[in-house]
């Protein structure tokens, strides 16, 4: 094989290894943070009955028409758990914060009065929506 070529190829492994990172580490620092707790030796305790709490923006597509494909939520996951434990919907997300110590979850959302759920929603992408007494 051609040095060049070689080398290009062993330089491509290493940027899909590099961009695949994101993909992987967070379980490995996940499960090596529980086996040290496990162990007694840790500085960070984590383990797997403590949840930690996730905000998802959903999931929005169209370029002049926008619909709601997947609604926007928050959840408590354990660590190395396949599925939440649980989450509820929200309205059109800004921000969050939580306060373990008192078992709260303040989101910060613009939710209007007239919908349940976000899920299917359709409105324009170009459209402003001003604040009003029923928003």
């Amino acid at each position: 094989m051609n040095k060049s070529l070689l080398n290009l190829l062993i330089a491509g492994l290493l940027v899909a290894a590099l961009f695949s990172i994101p993909l992987w580490m967070p379980e490995l620092l996940a499960k090596n943070a529980i086996a040290q707790e496990a162990l007694g030796n840790s500085e960070n305790p984590v383990s797997e009955s403590d949840p930690f709490v996730l905000l998802d923006a959903g999931w929005i597509t169209g370029n002049n028409t926008q619909r709601v494909l997947a609604v926007p939520q928050v959840m408590a996951w354990d660590v190395g758990q396949a599925e939440a434990l649980w989450a509820t919907e929200t309205s059109f997300l800004f921000g969050g914060i939580s306060d373990p110590e008192n078992q709260l979850i303040y989101v910060t959302e613009q939710r209007s009065v007239e919908k349940e759920s976000l899920l299917d929603m359709t409105f324009k992408a170009d459209a402003l929506y001003q604040p009003n007494n029923r928003i």
